[in-house]
């Protein structure tokens, strides 16, 4: 796979680092790729100056500088141009991207306590 090489050196370091489980969060069962720098397929993913720009404004009115879109996924169109060679070209699909909010506290209902502990008995 022919390419920018720092491209591929950051790539292979984001996926190659040790993921940290701390106690209490939610813990990694899978992972998979779709695509990337090791993958022969002629695969596109272009983004306009404009759509850069809205990511932008939305990651800067977070807190901790993180746009979050639920919901995600990938839609691929395969393209076909003239001397016969086909390329993929791969848009991100999901829900409106929001900025990642960061909680402030636990909050739970009055009742719920007691729902997760069944209710209380006096012995």
């Amino acid at each position: 796979m022919t390419g920018p090489r720092s491209l591929r050196s950051l790539s292979k370091r984001f996926h190659q680092r040790p993921v940290i489980q701390l106690p209490g969060r939610p813990r990694r069962v899978d992972h998979f790729e779709i695509g990337g720098p090791e993958d022969p397929a002629d695969r596109r993913l272009q983004l306009n100056t404009e759509t850069l720009k809205h990511l932008l404004k939305i990651a800067e009115a977070s807190e901790v500088g993180v746009v979050v879109m639920h919901h995600a996924g990938l839609e691929v169109s395969v393209w076909q141009d003239d001397n016969g060679h086909r390329y993929e070209q791969v848009t991100i699909i999901g829900s409106d991207p929001e900025p990642r909010r960061v909680p402030t506290g636990i909050e739970m209902p009055l009742g719920a306590a007691q729902g997760m502990f069944g209710p209380f008995k006096r012995r």
